[in-house]
């Protein structure tokens, strides 16, 4: 409630034919660790946001076993879009879509958070854990 200089309840005025202000931008991370499916040794990144990301340089890090997988240089993810990184004997290399990290296991079974760093070592995302 806003009162004015004589003390009154002032009512806010509202113009129909003002335009609408613009929608705000989203908060919080648009570059996301959408799963890691530690059977499957599969980790999905998806990009949540309106604008492409390059992702050149950012890391995938399993946070049980410390090793890490660095995306290699000009690698853009499309907004909207989603990349899947695969480890294990069954790790599957089809870039844009798909992308090996190494041909060995990587996941812990038991239980193996996922953490995504951008280019300059600030956390963008955490799965599990």
């Amino acid at each position: 409630m806003t009162l004015n200089k004589t003390g009154q309840t002032a009512l806010a005025s509202f113009d129909p034919q003002a335009p609408a202000p613009p929608p705000e931008e989203p908060t919080g991370p648009q570059v996301v660790i959408e799963k890691v499916d530690l059977n499957a040794e599969l980790v999905v990144i998806r990009n949540k946001g309106t604008s492409v990301v390059s992702l050149a340089g950012w890391k995938i890090l399993s946070v049980e076993g410390g090793q890490s997988y660095t995306f290699p240089s000009g690698f853009n993810l499309p907004a909207g879009g989603s990349v899947n990184v695969w480890s294990g004997k069954n790790a599957k290399d089809n870039p844009p879509t798909d992308l090996k990290w190494r041909g060995t296991y990587i996941w812990n079974n038991d239980g193996d958070p996922g953490i995504l760093y951008d280019n300059t070592g600030e956390e963008v995302s955490r799965y599990g854990g």
